[in-house]
């Protein structure tokens, strides 16, 4: 799932300019803009991002009573939120950032180049993270181990055949093998490659090459984000058991 919506909530109007002009861009997400918890939360409720940009210096309301406000509500309780560190305040690791509850951080002066890869990673890794625990409660760590290995072991010979397919001009070939790559993305919140391959299911079944290469490429590297994510997920119950 793609980010369409991205909420900034910060009392700083520079950093919110910073953030909308970075993020937007000619074919980026819409990006609304908050200067308050109280109004960011409103926004949230009616706009349901796909991430929120919080800057935790809010007047009246700190980033854990935010974030404790935000899980309340059905609609709102699982959108990521990335922190972002003012200037000057010490910079937090992305590991310390999730064991407050964000999804990620982020700190001035922002990269150009590098800030939205960074977010649409945060936000992949969040939809991992709530997809495991999800699953964890359905079967435990041996299921989600279980799950891992299967997708691991089947998803880079899917993706293998369709550029197989793609080399030979045969589409339908394409079609066959992304079809088999969704449902185990979907299951293991891989929603980056889950909605690629949907793409490319759609454009392979109405005979339409062009923009397919490209579209296959970025769904190598999103499987490559997700598998890293995969393993690093088995190491840690790994270490934990």
């Amino acid at each position: 799932m793609p980010i369409r919506i991205i909420l900034v909530i910060a009392t700083d109007e520079v950093v919110r300019s910073d953030l909308q002009r970075i993020l937007a861009g000619a074919q980026g997400p819409e990006v609304l803009l908050a200067s308050s918890a109280a109004d960011g939360l409103q926004r949230a409720e009616i706009s349901v991002p796909d991430v929120i940009l919080l800057e935790p210096t809010l007047s009246g309301m700190d980033g854990p009573t935010f974030l404790a406000q935000l899980r309340k509500q059905e609609q709102t309780a699982r959108i990521p939120v990335i922190v972002v560190t003012p200037a000057g305040s010490p910079v937090l690791t992305p590991h310390q950032a999730r064991a407050l509850g964000f999804a990620g951080a982020i700190a001035k002066p922002f990269d150009p180049q590098g800030l939205p890869g960074q977010v649409q990673s945060d936000v992949e890794e969040a939809r991992l993270a709530l997809q495991f625990a999800y699953l964890h409660e359905l079967g435990g760590e041996e299921f989600i181990r279980e799950m891992i290995d299967l997708y691991l072991e089947l998803a880079p010979t899917q993706i293998e055949a369709a550029q197989r397919g793609m080399q030979a001009g045969d589409l339908d070939a394409v079609r066959k093998a992304i079809h088999s790559l969704k449902s185990g993305s979907a299951n293991l919140g891989a929603h980056t490659v889950d909605n690629l391959a949907v793409r490319i299911e759609g454009q392979a079944a109405e005979g339409q090459a062009i923009g397919l290469p490209g579209l296959l490429a970025e769904l190598e590297e999103a499987f490559a984000r997700a598998r890293s994510r995969m393993e690093q997920r088995k190491q840690e119950d790994a270490t934990n058991s």
